[in-house]
C-alpha cells in the first residue's frame, strides 16, 4: 500500500481506523468484554465513511490485502483504483442500490459508473452482480 502514489493521509487514517476497529472487536471477543465497544467501533467506522472518495479507495486497499489477485485483475483490465474499489463492494456482497446509497446518498449516478466498469470488464448490462464479480 505504501508504494501506491495515490495514498493520502486520509486513506492511511481510514485503513488504520478499519484495522483498529477490527482489533478492538477481536480483543473484546477474546476477553468477553464488550462495554463501550460498539460505540467506539461505530465512531471509527463513521470516520472511515465520512469522505466517500477516500472510503472507496481505502476499501480497495483493504480488499487488496485479502484478495490481491482479484484487485490486480481489475487493474489489469484498465480499472482505476476508484473503480476497483467500487467492484470490491460487489465482491463483498453489496447490491447496486446499496452501493448507490452508500457512496452517492441514493443518487442514480452510480448506474453510469457501473456501466463504464462493465464495459472495461467486458460484462453485459446484467452481469454486474455479486456472483459474476466474485468469479473474476
Amino acid at each position: 500500500m505504501q508504494r501506491m502514489s495515490t495514498i493520502t493521509e486520509a486513506m492511511r487514517k481510514a485503513v488504520s481506523n478499519r484495522q483498529t476497529a477490527i482489533t478492538h472487536v477481536l480483543s473484546s471477543k477474546v476477553s468477553e468484554s464488550e462495554s463501550h465497544l460498539l460505540e467506539y467501533v461505530g465512531k471509527l467506522l463513521n470516520e472511515v465513511m465520512e469522505d466517500k472518495e477516500e472510503f472507496i479507495l481505502s476499501t480497495m486497499m483493504s480488499y487488496s490485502v485479502a484478495h490481491p489477485d482479484f484487485v490486480n485483475y481489475l487493474k489489469e483490465q484498465g480499472l482505476t483504483e476508484w473503480e476497483a474499489g467500487y467492484c470490491c463492494f460487489y465482491a463483498m456482497g453489496l447490491r447496486g442500490k446499496e452501493i448507490g446509497n452508500l457512496i452517492n446518498n441514493g443518487s442514480h449516478s452510480q448506474h453510469n459508473r457501473a456501466s463504464v466498469i462493465r464495459r472495461k470488464l467486458g460484462l453485459g448490462e446484467k452481469d454486474m452482480n455479486y456472483q459474476r464479480i466474485k468469479r473474476l
